[in-house]
């Protein structure tokens, strides 16, 4: 973590640890590719994320490449560090069916909320019954997609 910053990624700079290990990840095997590749939309959003208290997460392309802040990743439980640049699908497998309508929504443009859903999820080597206050929010890039 200890990498000079290089001008295309100023913008992961001062984004606490979560900052410093995208910009010392291996993109090889993520369907994002490198940070010197992405849009600057994402750019945007990502260090908007990286600087937030609140926890956050973006999940962009067709794969749903998934990245984050230091405040979710105590939500991933020991996903965490292995959930940066995969598949949104492949991290929450266990919760996917409940989430996929919710996901379908932002995808269609529409932002959503929702109060207290509960899931149970598998984030710390056994099924836990949780409740999470989240909304999704659609994420355009250049091309309004």
């Amino acid at each position: 973590m200890g990498l000079p910053i290089v001008p295309a990624h100023t913008f992961l700079a001062n984004g606490g640890d979560m900052g410093a290990m995208m910009r010392d990840h291996d993109w090889s095997n993520s369907p994002l590719g490198g940070p010197e590749s992405w849009p600057q939309s994402l750019r945007a959003i990502v260090s908007m994320m990286l600087n937030s208290k609140f926890p956050m997460f973006v999940a962009w392309g067709a794969e749903l490449g998934f990245l984050y802040n230091d405040a979710y990743a105590h939500i991933l439980g020991n996903k965490h560090p292995s959930a940066l640049g995969g598949r949104f699908q492949e991290i929450w497998s266990e919760i996917w069916a409940d989430i996929l309508p919710i996901i379908e929504q932002a995808l269609e443009g529409h932002a959503v909320f929702y109060e207290n859903l509960p899931f149970t999820m598998n984030r710390n080597g056994h099924d836990e019954k949780t409740w999470f206050t989240f909304s999704y929010s659609p994420v355009r890039d250049e091309d309004g997609q």
